[in-house]
């Protein structure tokens, strides 16, 4: 029986089986993560962009992709992990077995050919590329140089010898890097027989710095050149004042008569005071006592003696 399969709507890529199961790109199943979580909590990380991660949880996913009330269980998770590891296991026995076969067919072909002697590659020669059949995206000259779509490659030394020296491709379908050897490439591809220098790495190495020197110097002239302005500060508007000397009235207060002249009428005297010559309206009196002054001295030293002596006279 075939087993349902709907994507993730945060990255599509992914897919969820009816049965709680969670797929890759790839075909291969995830793990579901129940570390320090219990098992109803088991949850599935799936990459929603370069650097973040959405933790799905099994239950959650199944509510909102099937509608399904689903409850993670011991056996469940036991079942899926051992199955994941046996698809891990058989992935890494194909290419195990892959890698064997293409290095037993690299060498049985490279072997005649060394024996009944190649072609040594002539660099006056004019440069030729042909395309790669494994790999369109890329080209392989005569001269023993690498390029693809960005540009030409530069050769990598795994060892101390130039002569094992490798060219990295990205295969995008299988989204896997392989390594491909230039002695090897340019004796099966040209029929040449080609061992890398390091003076030869060397030069291509410059080579490649100097075409990204150029790509960048290239797209700073194709950028239209924008006078910049002399950089001014914003002026920033003067705050209204909310203090008592303020002309404006707020939300709670009234009209202050001593911040405009004119302003002493009587209609802005509030409820229950006829005049603005009394101890009530008069700022600097306590209100209800007319004529009475009180001096607040700023230390409290002094504060605190002057009390004393009035208490004790």
């Amino acid at each position: 029986m075939t087993e349902s399969w709907r994507k993730v709507p945060e990255n599509p890529e992914y897919e969820l089986s009816r049965s709680g199961k969670l797929r890759g790109p790839g075909g291969a199943l995830c793990m579901p993560d129940v570390s320090n979580r219990p098992v109803a909590a088991a949850r599935y990380a799936v990459p929603v962009g370069p650097d973040r991660r959405l933790y799905l949880l099994v239950r959650d996913g199944m509510k909102k992709i099937w509608g399904i009330a689903f409850e993670p269980t011991v056996d469940w998770v036991r079942e899926v992990r051992a199955e994941a590891m046996a698809g891990m296991e058989a992935r890494k026995a194909a290419k195990r077995a892959a890698k064997a076969s293409a290095n037993a067919l690299r060498k049985s072909v490279g072997r005649p050919k060394c024996k009944t002697g190649l072609a040594s590659a002539d660099m006056s020669a004019p440069e030729e590329w042909v395309t790669l059949l494994d790999h369109p995206r890329y080209a392989l000259s005569n001269q023993g140089r690498l390029r693809s779509d960005c540009g030409l490659l530069s050769p990598n030394i795994n060892g101390s010898s130039a002569a094992t020296a490798k060219y990295q491709l990205w295969d995008s379908h299988t989204r896997t890097q392989t390594s491909l050897t230039i002695r090897l490439a340019m004796a099966e591809v040209w029929g040449i027989s080609f061992v890398p220098t390091s003076a030869w790495v060397k030069q291509i190495r410059e080579e490649v710095l100097a075409e990204i020197a150029s790509k960048r110097a290239s797209k700073a002239e194709a950028k239209p050149e924008t006078e910049t302005a002399a950089y001014e500060p914003p002026q920033q508007k003067p705050k209204p004042r909310s203090d008592s000397g303020s002309s404006r009235p707020g939300r709670d207060t009234m009209n202050c008569p001593w911040a405009t002249p004119g302003m002493l009428n009587k209609a802005d005297l509030p409820p229950g005071i006829d005049t603005w010559d009394c101890a009530e309206m008069d700022p600097m009196t306590h209100r209800g006592e007319n004529g009475v002054w009180v001096d607040v001295p700023v230390q409290k030293r002094t504060r605190r003696a002057k009390q004393q002596e009035q208490e004790a006279a």
